[in-house]
């Protein structure tokens, strides 16, 4: 009868320690922008201006960094294919445009909703201008981007697109500014507070969020430097110490992708 005891409670320790009872957490860097396909980032290493680079480079818009090339409307579909199936507790998007467009096809699809935290906008490039503070509204969608919305996904309005991201505290409207350099590292900082208090035994978070700050979030909660493509899915699994663990995909494609999202618990 002891024996029996004993390995009941061995085996119920062992269901805790599995990952049925554990948090999980996949983020998603945003589909590929003219942005990334032109090299902005080469730029940057070198030292130059963003005038500079916007002469040498040849993309002339300076402020919208939207889903522009085939290529990444190409992976908003393949991650819509991914996640098919998987059901996420909790969606969370960066209050950048661009990580909503990313989302968007598969939260019309499911008739879902996502959260906008504003923790989650891109951050630490360049100097810092000043300290971490919030100030100004979060980006909105207006019909100016319509045509960027429509080669997503076709909706009826702008209302439609508007309609699937939601606020889930007033402040959460409010954009964080001064996001680099150090002061951006704070920012990351507020994410992790942030979706740690959000985690909770079995319960699956998706992210869709950006690069720099992407890999600083992963390594604050793994520990591992790792470069975040674009629409890569990692699985971020929670640690009976309160760590996470980290499976990221051997590439960024539909295939890469499935193979992580298969070791999400069902």
């Amino acid at each position: 009868m002891v024996q029996k005891i004993r390995l009941s409670i061995l085996l119920f320790f062992v269901f805790l320690a599995s990952d049925a009872f554990t948090c999980q957490v996949v983020f998603v860097r945003h589909a590929e922008t003219k942005y990334n396909l032109t090299g902005r980032g080469k730029y940057y290493s070198k030292g130059l201006t963003s005038e500079k680079w916007l002469r040498e480079s040849g993309y002339q818009d300076k402020k919208d960094k939207l889903l522009d090339t085939r290529p990444g409307v190409d992976q908003v579909h393949e991650l819509t294919e991914a996640l098919d199936g998987i059901s996420f507790d909790k969606i969370i998007v960066s209050p950048i445009k661009r990580t909503r467009l990313t989302a968007l096809d598969h939260l019309l699809e499911n008739n879902l909703k996502a959260s906008v935290w504003p923790e989650f906008r891109e951050c630490c490039y360049g100097r810092p201008k000043g300290s971490l503070k919030r100030g100004g509204p979060v980006e909105k969608f207006s019909n100016a981007y319509l045509p960027y919305i429509n080669e997503v996904r076709r909706v009826s309005s702008i209302e439609q697109a508007k309609s699937v991201f939601v606020y889930d505290r007033e402040i959460d409207k409010i954009a964080f500014t001064n996001v680099e350099g150090g002061e951006g590292n704070k920012l990351v900082g507020l994410a992790v507070d942030r979706v740690k208090s959000e985690c909770a035994p079995g319960k699956k978070i998706l992210i869709v969020g950006h690069s720099m700050h992407g890999a600083r979030f992963i390594r604050r909660l793994t520990g591992k430097a790792i470069r975040v493509h674009n629409t890569g899915a990692y699985l971020l699994t929670q640690l009976p110490d309160g760590g996470f663990s980290l499976k990221g995909p051997r590439s960024p494609t539909l295939q890469g992708n499935l193979e992580v999202l298969e070791e999400l618990n069902d």
